[in-house]
């Protein structure tokens, strides 16, 4: 059903599809459809803020801006306007409304007592000898001066009942709990008088909207760091991290662990598990350095492999072990490079000298960017090349068997 054949219904439950993530006037007209607000649903399109977990809201105490020509007569305390026996019967009526009709309700005081009705209530109340006042839960605590809600329900009352009563006694009702005691002591009632010539015809001027920096306009908010899987992740990690120094290793500087770049020659088997192992300690920048592809016998002992890995030739060990490590936590920075060491022993023809140097040139860039070398290669030859370079720089050298 679309907004404008819904006006004058009310639903038990209402959809809201927004195309657009702010709110329009129909949207607010469809939000006031609702009976119960715990059954508004509202649907939105994806953007990339919400994709980023940043949100928009707007706080607001919206208030029908009417009518202007009201008049405050007199405000009396509510002790000094009901008697005792009446304050009892106010009360206890009041508490067997429901909710949701406590808001914004009818006082109906006659010669024998006084009694809360639902607002439905007052074409029967009307027929009655008594006096028809309107009551609203009041959040002010002033004294003389009631809250914004007295707003709306002036304008409901006007333009509903204009026609019937001009003058109103209104219930600023004010409950609260002190010290195990329930008080209402604070609640006052304001004689008002509206002009009959001011009835509304159509919807009065909203106000309540809350300002930002001066402006009318909502606030941001950015829920990353409590709903983004990717920072929770790594904020448990960082804390797992944390109890182990805190308990094992109080020395452990994990700030230098966490920016300690790591470059691993070789994906296989000692690749796989020390990689592993630095992403458990910490570590955030690995680096994979290996030529050949994953075939069926890796992944049971290589424990970043799979068997969809092997698939169509398999893929190069370099690029799917730094995308394992990726997809176990995507915190880690990791890449994977396909490249051939030059290995001594092992002659190049000519026409492949240029492609030699290019890959010394490589190896030299990569070990230049990092902090700690880890040779993790099948052979002795392949470990000959990196060694000389790590050392010509002064690197941390970690020759594993």
């Amino acid at each position: 059903m679309i907004i404008n054949k819904s006006q004058g219904q009310t639903f038990d439950h209402v959809g809201i599809y927004l195309d657009e993530p702010v709110f329009s006037l129909d949207n607010s007209v469809a939000l006031s459809r609702s009976r119960i607000p715990n059954h508004v649903k509202i649907c939105t399109k994806t953007s990339e803020d919400i994709k980023k977990y940043h949100y928009y809201y707007w706080i607001a105490f919206p208030a029908l801006n009417y009518p202007d020509s009201t008049v405050c007569k007199e405000t009396k305390k509510f002790s000094d306007y009901f008697t005792s026996d009446e304050v009892s019967q106010f009360l206890k009526s009041y508490d067997s409304l429901p909710p949701s009709y406590k808001t914004l309700f009818l006082v109906f005081k006659e010669s024998n007592g006084c009694s809360v009705f639902n607002l439905k209530e007052y074409e029967k109340l009307k027929k009655k000898e008594g006096k028809i006042m309107l009551g609203f839960t009041d959040p002010s605590r002033y004294e003389k001066h009631p809250g914004w809600p007295l707003r709306n329900a002036l304008a409901l009352a006007a333009y509903h009942w204009g026609k019937d009563q001009a003058n109103w006694d209104v219930v600023c009702f004010r409950e609260f709990i002190k010290d195990g005691k329930r008080l209402h002591d604070q609640s006052i009632v304001i004689s008002i008088e509206m002009s009959m010539d001011t009835l509304p015809i159509e919807c009065p001027e909203v106000v309540g909207w809350e300002k930002h920096k001066s402006k009318l306009a909502p606030r941001k908010v950015d829920m990353s760091s409590s709903m983004d899987p990717t920072k929770l992740a790594d904020a448990a990690v960082d804390l797992n991290l944390k109890l182990m120094h805190w308990r094992l290793v109080p020395d452990l500087d994990l700030q230098i662990i966490k920016s300690t770049r790591c470059l691993l020659f070789g994906a296989g088997t000692l690749g796989c598990n020390v990689a592993r192992c630095l992403l458990g300690w910490g570590v955030r920048k690995i680096t994979f350095v290996d030529n050949s592809f994953v075939s069926f016998s890796n992944p049971v002992r290589q424990t970043l492999f799979e068997f969809e890995d092997c698939l169509q030739g398999g893929k190069p060990k370099a690029a799917a072990a730094a995308e394992a490590l990726k997809r176990i936590f995507p915190g880690v920075e990791s890449e994977g490079k396909a490249l051939s060491v030059p290995m001594p022993g092992h002659p190049s023809s000519e026409n492949l000298l240029d492609q030699v140097r290019a890959d010394v040139a490589q190896v030299e860039e990569l070990i230049e960017n990092h902090d700690v070398i880890f040779l993790l290669t099948d052979t002795r030859e392949s470990r000959w090349l990196p060694t000389l370079i790590s050392a010509s720089k002064e690197k941390v050298i970690l020759n594993l068997f």
